[in-house]
């Protein structure tokens, strides 16, 4: 969760903030409402000073509960990054990994980025309602990807085909919730983000 003063997470990391973030009542204890008004960046270090990563995204997993601020059909206004590493770029040779809102919040959809060649995992539609809490589960790895909402498995799709270099990693870190290249949020709230280096079996996810 994001109940620390500084949103630290269980091994005391602290995220790169930009803006004036609001700290509210989320699924359990606290949340952070991410919104593109008030926020312009807020990440994490891809490696911790500690030498521990905050995300693997050649195979591995994250979930979190969201609540948006808004209706499926009147959400973001672009493809407003749930987490996100590196950037598009037209020649494709940055390298991006991306697990996204879009279609005004109508879709959730993962892609992958690089060597001038960009893959669609899953691109799930949602129906979402204002100030509803949603448990969102996603997992990939070379052999495919998968989306879990609210305990069911929804979609699968490509896995991990490509993603961004080291230096990219490092550039940008772990995105969540804003992209830090326009006025772009997810314009709601997050909480209990955690992320793994596996892929989470059913029964994890079933469990939490």
């Amino acid at each position: 969760g994001f109940e620390g003063a500084s949103l630290e997470g269980n091994r005391n990391q602290r995220p790169l903030i930009k803006g004036s973030h609001r700290q509210i009542p989320g699924w359990k204890g606290y949340g952070v409402e991410l919104t593109s008004k008030e926020v312009q960046q807020f990440s994490y270090r891809d490696v911790e000073r500690n030498g521990l990563p905050n995300i693997n995204v050649k195979r591995g997993s994250a979930r979190f509960w969201i609540r948006p601020n808004w209706d499926s059909g009147n959400g973001p206004n672009g493809d407003a990054p749930l987490l996100e590493m590196g950037a598009p770029s037209e020649d494709q040779l940055n390298g991006w990994w991306s697990l996204h809102l879009t279609d005004h919040g109508r879709r959730i959809r993962i892609q992958f980025q690089g060597r001038g060649r960009t893959f669609t995992g899953f691109n799930h539609q949602i129906d979402w309602k204002e100030g509803e809490w949603h448990h969102v589960v996603a997992s990939d790895g070379i052999s495919g990807s998968e989306l879990w909402i609210d305990g069911d498995k929804v979609a699968s799709g490509l896995g991990t085909i490509e993603f961004p270099n080291l230096e990219t990693r490092a550039e940008t870190g772990m995105i969540v919730g804003v992209s830090p290249r326009r006025p772009l949020a997810i314009e709601g709230t997050m909480d209990e983000l955690v992320t793994y280096n596996y892929r989470l079996s059913p029964a994890e996810i079933e469990a939490d």
